[in-house]
């Protein structure tokens, strides 16, 4: 019965380890210049915001215990520039 559950959770395992929490249709939809309020909209809220009040903003997107983030960056007037699956 034990190895039954532990052959079972695997695949569940792998996808919170290793799939990013956004899919590529969300960040396709992304353009360069869009305001923060935007691109909340599309990919929802982010799981952690780096450098509020610097010049650049970072936004990061990950599963709790996951291996994968999605790490979104601002300009210094707040919109969107790029992002970077890591």
């Amino acid at each position: 019965m034990g190895v039954v559950a532990v052959v079972a959770f695997l695949p569940f395992a792998e996808w919170w380890l290793f799939s990013y929490p956004v899919s590529d249709a969300a960040l396709q939809r992304l353009t360069p210049g869009m305001a923060e309020v935007e691109v909340q909209n599309i990919l929802g809220k982010p799981c952690d915001r780096l450098g509020r009040n610097t010049e650049r903003e970072v936004w990061v997107y990950m599963r709790f215990g996951s291996l994968v983030s999605v790490t979104v960056f601002f300009d210094d007037s707040r919109h969107y520039q790029n992002y970077f699956k890591d």
